[in-house]
């Protein structure tokens, strides 16, 4: 058996990827800055999200990384799970347009397209701007994009032509391992494109061994192997609300999968392969777009499946938890009375964690050892305070105009949250330099920071007081703000002094005393986090007021 056409496949197979990823980078950017809130701002408008998310597919032909831009939205709680099921299918909608483009193979215009390829090469070489940039890309990537289709199909086509191939093919094909090898072509390549120019040359019409209704039903199990790639990616890292979303996608493409695949026992497939001048490409294709266009008839009921798989898939007891308590249902988030209480309990539990780290990490300086998690739980900390802030955007668009005002209190009181966590993140690299020998720290420098940080832990707690009393609706009064205050005046008093000692010695010796710089700059830290705190404290201040 010769195995050059078995390098030409996985050639143009590669080729073919490539120049999807070429081409999806070239339309990215035309659309990806203001993206996300084109998401957000047609959220809830079903038919707008369901086309939004087919177009976006079909522009971008990148099926799979839409899915997983659009699992992340819903991780950071941008988008609801309801609202994520119609981009979902708008996904499904948008990988069955994307056979249009096979459709160019079906009437033999792949030389001339894959001569875009050097003229792509020839703009990239000359032009330096963006435009030409994503210009040349975007030709390269067409171009490519058949020239891997062409590749693909004459390897497939020479591979089942053998004799000993085409006998072996002809003994085991059969519906179902024809579905089989449909799912897995899908699943491993998550490519449509290729996936149809392999079983178009086992077709009959392309001189291959299985019957044209046979490779219909493996084309239509293609589109369940791509949505089972997309489940996969949710496995590890993932929201139960994204796990859902993609467990939805899959039911929607197996449900309409099944449905077209009784056309097996109908004539329709013949009669269709003979309208359409027995070109076996194009069966395929049409086959395939209405098969995903399909999914559309699910839109309707997307507030019943989104109740149903919340009924029937459980919340998991995973490492996503401690962060999944951070995404409000959508009730609450519609409602202000209900919504405004909440997030201000996650911004409690926000400033908890935050000093519970911050407190590992001084350890971590002070006594020069590893302290397990520390960097873990900072990134924790990081993705909480996205989806608390998406929730708060989410609940400012049923706010009234005089709500708005707290809102947008609230929102500045996570912007301060959120430099506290930078801090941490800044402590742990000084930390694991300390660690790595790279610098030092005396042991007295050490107990100064533990003072310094004692200090700003107490201001933690008063934070924390001062949350609570907001959330029950409190007035905070002038007594408490100034205790504040005053704690803020002895910690920035001690870091001055600190910072004249350090650099009087650093003008006499040229250095900081020996050599701690670490020291010195995890005191600006904490010096920092201090005004922080009291930043939170008086915008509590206004807020309860």
């Amino acid at each position: 058996m010769d195995i050059l056409p078995i390098i030409l496949a996985f050639a143009g197979l590669g080729i073919l990827l490539y120049g999807m990823h070429l081409f999806g980078q070239a339309v990215e950017p035309v659309m990806s800055s203001r993206i996300g809130r084109r998401f957000s701002r047609i959220a809830g408008r079903k038919v707008g999200s369901y086309f939004f998310s087919g177009g976006l597919t079909f522009l971008t032909q990148k099926g799979t990384l839409n899915c997983r831009m659009l699992l992340s939205m819903v991780d950071m709680g941008t988008l609801s799970q309801r609202q994520a099921l119609p981009f979902v299918l708008g996904v499904s909608l948008g990988s069955g347009l994307s056979m249009v483009l096979m459709m160019f193979e079906g009437i033999n215009l792949t030389i001339y397209l894959s001569l875009l390829c050097f003229i792509g090469a020839f703009i990239n070489m000359f032009f330096k701007s963006d435009f030409a940039s994503n210009f040349a890309k975007a030709l390269m990537g067409f171009g490519m994009l058949f020239l891997g289709i062409h590749l693909v199909g004459a390897g497939a086509k020479y591979f089942f032509a053998d004799p000993v191939v085409y006998e072996r093919v002809t003994q085991i094909a059969s519906p179902f391992t024809i579905i089989i090898l449909g799912l897995l072509l899908g699943f491993v390549t998550t490519s449509s494109f290729a996936s149809l120019t392999v079983l178009s040359a086992l077709s009959v019409g392309l001189g291959g061994p299985v019957a044209i209704d046979v490779v219909f039903l493996g084309m239509m199990a293609v589109g369940v192997g791509t949505a089972f790639a997309d489940l996969l990616y949710t496995v590890s890292g993932h929201s139960i609300e994204s796990k859902r979303v993609m467990i939805l996608h899959v039911l929607s493409r197996v449900i309409v999968a099944i449905v077209f695949g009784l056309l097996y026992f109908t004539p329709v497939i013949s009669w269709a392969y003979g309208a359409l001048q027995n070109n076996v490409v194009l069966l395929l294709c049409w086959g395939y777009m209405l098969c995903l266009a399909s999914t559309c008839i699910f839109l309707p009921f997307t507030t019943f499946n989104s109740w149903l798989a919340t009924k029937a898939v459980k919340t998991l007891s995973s490492e996503d938890a401690s962060v999944s308590e951070f995404i409000l249902t959508e009730n609450m988030v519609e409602v202000f009375a209900v919504g405004y209480p909440a997030i201000v309990r996650s911004i409690q539990k926000l400033l908890l964690m935050e000093s519970a780290t911050q407190d590992k990490l001084i350890m971590r300086l002070e006594y020069k050892k590893e302290i397990s998690g520390c960097l873990g739980e900072v990134k924790k900390i990081e993705k909480a305070l996205k989806i608390t802030e998406n929730m708060l955007m989410r609940l400012s668009r049923t706010a009234s105009q005089g709500d708005l005002t707290r809102i947008n209190v609230l929102h500045n009181v996570l912007s301060d949250v959120t430099n506290l966590n930078k801090r941490s993140l800044k402590l742990y690299e000084m930390g694991t330099e300390v660690l790595k020998g790279n610098k030092i720290i005396t042991d007295d420098g050490g107990q100064t920071l533990a003072y310094i940080f004692a200090e700003i832990k107490n201001e933690y707690t008063m934070c924390l007081e001062l949350l609570r009393a907001v959330e029950a609706g409190d007035i905070i009064n002038n007594a408490k703000l100034k205790t504040m205050l005053v704690a803020n005046k002895q910690i920035f008093a001690l870091c001055q002094k600190l910072k004249t000692e350090y650099l009087h010695f650093f003008r006499q010796n040229a250095n900081y005393p020996l050599e701690n710089n670490v020291q010195f700059s995890a005191m600006l830290l904490l010096e920092d986090a201090n005004t922080n705190l009291v930043n939170i404290a008086v915008k509590l201040g206004i807020l309860s007021n």
